[in-house]
Parts: structure tokens; C-alpha cells; sequence
């Protein structure tokens, strides 16, 4: 069984949320082959492992050999981007074969702490935040 850690940190005006797996990794060169046909980078291209990784945030962008229910469409990551811009913030990825996934979101400070009420349902507590 796999194992997923969830850390949340201080860092200044930032709040940082990384969020690790110990899971086989990101395909690097199955990343970069799909950027490579979608037009994004050339086929000679010398990016960095760390820079084609970062390619999964591209909306449409799939490395899922068949589509499924939650998977293959490449529109997890991208809407994961997207929300974290929105609220002032970045996300990034890093992995090592293997070894496992890193993603970082930074937020700023004034959108982590916020005013909410807090709510219960059955056995679940949700925040629903009082001002958007």
C-alpha cells in the first residue's frame, strides 16, 4: 500500500501545502513525447525533467493510454492550476522515478486565512468560507 503526506508550513506572506507520494513517479519522456505532438515543445528540445513535468498542468494533456471515468481526459491537473491562479497562488510538480510525487502549492497568506463557518455533517466537518 501506498503512502500520501500532506504538509502545511508558514513560509512569510505564504502558506505552503506540499503534498508527497510514494508512488512510481511521473513518465518523463511520456510527458515530453505528448508535448511533443501537441505542439508545445520541439522535438529537440533540452528541457529539464523538472520543466517537462510541469507540462501536466496543460489543459488536454494525457499520458492515460485509454480514458476512463477519472482518468485520460487531461483536465485533472490543469483545473488544479487554475483554482490555485485564481486564489494568487502556484503549484508545482517534481518526481523521481520510483521514488514518487511532489506537488507544491504556494498560496498567499491572506487567501489561506479566512473567515468561515464551520459546519457538520453526519461524521464530516466542512468550512464554508463567509466572503468570496
Amino acid at each position: 500500500m501506498g503512502q500520501v503526506n500532506l504538509n502545511v508550513e508558514r513560509q512569510g506572506n505564504e502558506i505552503i501545502i506540499t503534498l508527497e507520494d510514494d508512488g512510481k513517479g511521473v513518465n518523463v519522456e511520456a510527458v515530453r513525447q505528448k508535448a511533443i505532438e501537441r505542439g508545445l515543445i520541439a522535438a529537440d528540445s533540452t528541457l529539464s525533467d523538472y520543466d517537462v513535468i510541469q507540462f501536466i498542468f496543460n489543459a488536454g494533456l494525457s499520458t492515460a493510454k485509454e480514458v476512463t471515468q477519472i482518468s485520460g481526459r487531461g483536465v485533472g491537473m490543469d483545473v488544479v492550476q487554475s483554482e490555485i491562479k485564481l486564489l494568487g497562488g502556484t503549484v508545482s510538480a517534481d518526481s523521481v522515478a520510483g521514488k514518487g510525487t511532489r506537488l507544491t502549492l504556494r498560496l498567499p497568506l491572506t487567501v489561506a486565512v479566512t473567515d468561515a463557518l464551520m459546519v457538520r455533517v453526519a461524521d464530516r466537518q466542512f468550512a464554508i468560507p463567509l466572503a468570496h
